[in-house]
């Protein structure tokens, strides 16, 4: 498991090189909460959404979290980020979102294939079989460098296998991948 202190040291030391810090987006951790406002952007490139992009986040590691957070914010890409630990609570946001219009769908999801009580992989197939959100695109950032986890999670319908990288600048990096998901879909 990843130490949070050191990356975020890491960061600001890199934020200072590259450009000041912003303030992007903010996470929910509650399926059952109000949805995430996001943080006002300045105003970005033509490619970037003219709403903030609404991404559910299925992942059970906190650091990981932090770094996907990282990782949007180094785009420059305005967000809202909702975050459930667990497949289980994946399942219940998903249907949350189909039983009740005030729910809107995630623009884009983004699932690890290892969390607890349900599978990713289990969310994926439960996604592409929503009326409401089955078009939606789904990342799969994962730890696992199966190619049989990549083979299946494509042939259900994952836009993308990413595998989590250990190092820092390169997770840094996901964000863009995430990106160009969201900027192809459609």
């Amino acid at each position: 498991m990843l130490d949070l202190l050191p990356l975020r040291q890491r960061l600001r030391r890199s934020r200072g090189r590259t450009r000041p810090p912003q303030k992007l987006g903010r996470a929910s951790f509650e399926v059952g909460g109000e949805p995430s406002d996001p943080t006002p952007l300045p105003a970005g490139s033509e490619d970037t959404p003219t709403r903030p992009l609404r991404i559910l986040l299925a992942e059970d590691n906190p650091a990981d979290v932090y770094l996907v957070r990282e990782a949007l914010r180094e785009q420059g890409l305005e967000f809202v980020l909702d975050v459930v630990e667990d497949g289980e609570k994946a399942f219940q946001y998903l249907e949350r979102a189909e039983a009740d219009p005030s729910v809107p769908c995630p623009d884009l999801f983004i699932v690890d294939l290892n969390m607890p009580k349900r599978s990713g992989t289990s969310f994926l197939k439960r996604i592409r079989q929503s009326g409401l959100c089955g078009n939606s695109p789904v990342v799969i950032l994962t730890s696992s460098d199966s190619p049989r986890d990549r083979q299946e999670t494509l042939e259900l319908g994952a836009s993308r296998y990413i595998r989590k990288p250990s190092d820092f600048d390169a997770f840094l990096r996901v964000g863009g991948e995430i990106l160009e998901v969201w900027r192809n879909h459609g």
